[in-house]
């Protein structure tokens, strides 16, 4: 993603969850300068520092590029294994071991061929979709439909022609029709007219009555959960979650304070908390 694009991108991000560019210059260790140049597109970030901009803001800059990338090495190991069958059919020499090598070659031109198929498909099918993040959440909606958003301070409203859909509470609805919850990080599909919601990481809500919503990787399992003392504790993966009085806590170290509907983000060992709004 070229500046000015991925500045645009980095302040839609953060507006919509909710972070200010002080913040966010302090949560990557970065000067409140230099995210406003990002922004404003006069500067392309370094590597690194996209990378920790993104894990701040939930969001993967270099997924594109990486999928890029990943066709170009296929296309390349491809042209190659052709080359190969190409000279093999040469079977003057080394008969029989050719005959070997030229079938194996064959059954990996196929897989290789059909593995090209398949993401093409996935392309295509991504392009058939226009992008719009709100508070958090992406949504996907069909290209070539009018689309008219009309957020006002507790409900996100997108009309998508015939199709209304709307996220009051982190309630999800399609025509006034409840279709389930979606959390930060989700992405919501509309497609033939059904919501599809992708969670790419588990959550856990607390029980206690302050409706905090936990977020972690989905290969990790939520363990142990009870109410001690007016605590909710509970494992996730290697974990110690407590929460008491709306304070969170991590493996036994203070880690924050967090209000009703907000998201804890608990990745690579820290704790993030994202405001909802």
């Amino acid at each position: 993603m070229e500046q000015p694009e991925l500045g645009r991108k980095v302040a839609e991000i953060r507006n919509a969850i909710g972070m200010t560019q002080d913040e966010l210059s302090q949560k990557c260790n970065l000067s409140l300068r230099t995210i406003q140049r990002i922004e404003s597109g006069l500067v392309n970030p370094r590597s690194y520092s996209l990378k920790l901009i993104g894990e701040k803001l939930g969001y993967n800059f270099y997924y594109s590029e990486k999928k890029s990338k990943k066709m170009s090495s296929l296309s390349t190991g491809i042209n190659n294994l052709i080359l190969q069958i190409i000279q093999l059919f040469n079977l003057k020499t080394n008969t029989m071991k050719k005959l070997s090598i030229l079938s194996a070659t064959f059954i990996l031109t196929s897989l290789g061929i059909f593995m090209l198929c398949t993401d093409s498909n996935a392309q295509k099918t991504e392009s058939k979709f226009t992008s719009s993040n709100g508070r958090g959440i992406i949504y996907l909606f069909p290209k070539g439909v009018k689309l008219q958003i009309s957020n006002t301070k507790d409900t996100a409203n997108y009309q998508i022609g015939e199709f209304l859909v709307q996220e009051y509470g982190r309630n999800l609805f399609l025509n006034k029709k409840y279709v389930g919850q979606a959390n930060i990080g989700d992405t919501i599909i509309l497609d033939n007219g059904k919501l599809i919601l992708e969670k790419p990481f588990g959550t856990v809500t607390s029980t206690n009555g302050n409706d905090i919503i936990y977020q972690f990787p989905k290969n990790l399992k939520v363990k142990n959960l009870s109410i001690q003392d007016g605590a909710e504790n509970f494992n996730i993966g290697n974990y110690h979650v407590r929460e008491l009085d709306r304070k969170i806590f991590l493996n036994g170290v203070y880690k924050g304070l967090a209000n009703s509907n907000d998201t804890v983000v608990i990745k690579n060992g820290n704790i993030m908390i994202k405001t909802f709004k």
